[in-house]
């Protein structure tokens, strides 16, 4: 006869992350689990665990999946569960943390560890953009490059993202197309962002009313240049009002067709893509995905 007994719960851990939080949290789980009831999977390349959790999920379709790291490795494991009847858990240990923050999961790592006992599991969207998978934000330009300078730095944490922007105060405007539902408009923005959350990450709100339930991305085309103007944007995106400012344009909508007739880079959940143009469809999956909040 099958056993019946729930699976242990497997921990994704991301070695380089979070300033020796990787190493501590590895000291815990054995005193918070006990015999039997977790097994690890430590990681410094993706890939490779990727397909150890889709080897396990064939044995163990409803295994509950932590992901311990930051915004990568909640993508990694989001994106090997998305589908399936398995639920992820989130162990914040990165810089952003965005998905984690709009979940409302615990910053502190024992709180973060507790809540996998007491949270309850909730379905919600996911979402492609260029066929890269992405479950909070996806951006083109500017933000793509600031991804992609503060991966190669060796400084993690708020203070090396504000660095890295401030090594790199030098947005380029880009022509493009968005069309979505009955609309369609053609402009210049210097960054593009595609959210399903509600935030970048370090509570900087791309757009504080967002759903991870409703079957609807949030596109924010950055349009405005100007350097006067900058520091009123930053307010607005810190304040969680970036929508009401008069140099973006905000569109909803369940899915999108952008079109660059110039390469525009990308990250999905700040990990680089690499560069990207021509035609670009944006969709979302709704409840595609389980996670425990």
């Amino acid at each position: 006869m099958p056993s019946t007994a729930e699976p242990p719960a497997v921990f994704v851990l991301n070695t380089g992350s979070g300033s020796g939080k990787a190493a501590r949290l590895q000291a815990k789980l054995s005193d918070t689990f006990s015999a039997g009831k977790h097994r690890l999977l430590p990681f410094t390349r993706g890939a490779e665990v990727e397909s150890q959790i889709k080897t396990l999920l064939l044995h163990e379709p409803r295994t509950l999946v932590v992901a311990c790291g930051g915004d990568g490795t909640v993508n990694l494991v989001a994106r090997a569960l998305a589908g399936t009847e398995a639920t992820m858990g989130i162990i914040p240990l990165g810089s952003g943390n965005g998905l984690a923050r709009h979940l409302g999961i615990p910053m502190d790592m024992d709180a973060a560890l507790s809540r996998l006992h007491s949270g309850v599991r909730q379905r919600i969207d996911t979402a492609r953009i260029a066929g890269h998978f992405f479950v909070n934000v996806a951006g083109l330009g500017y933000d793509a490059r600031i991804s992609q300078a503060f991966k190669n730095r060796k400084k993690r944490g708020l203070s090396g993202y504000v660095n890295t922007i401030a090594g790199n105060l030098n947005p380029t405007l880009q022509p493009y197309q968005l069309a979505f539902g009955n609309e369609e408009e053609s402009a210049q923005a210097w960054m593009i962002c595609f959210s399903n959350g509600s935030q970048w990450g370090n509570n900087v709100r791309l757009h504080p009313g967002a759903s991870l339930t409703d079957g609807v991305l949030h596109a924010i085309a950055f349009r405005e240049k100007r350097l006067y103007q900058l520091p009123g944007m930053l307010l607005k995106l810190l304040s969680g009002e970036i929508g009401n400012h008069p140099g973006v344009r905000r569109a909803d909508a369940a899915h999108f067709k952008l079109h660059l007739s110039e390469p525009m880079a990308l990250h999905t959940d700040g990990e680089p893509c690499g560069e990207v143009s021509g035609d670009i469809f944006v969709v979302v999956d709704p409840a595609n995905l389980n996670v425990l909040v």
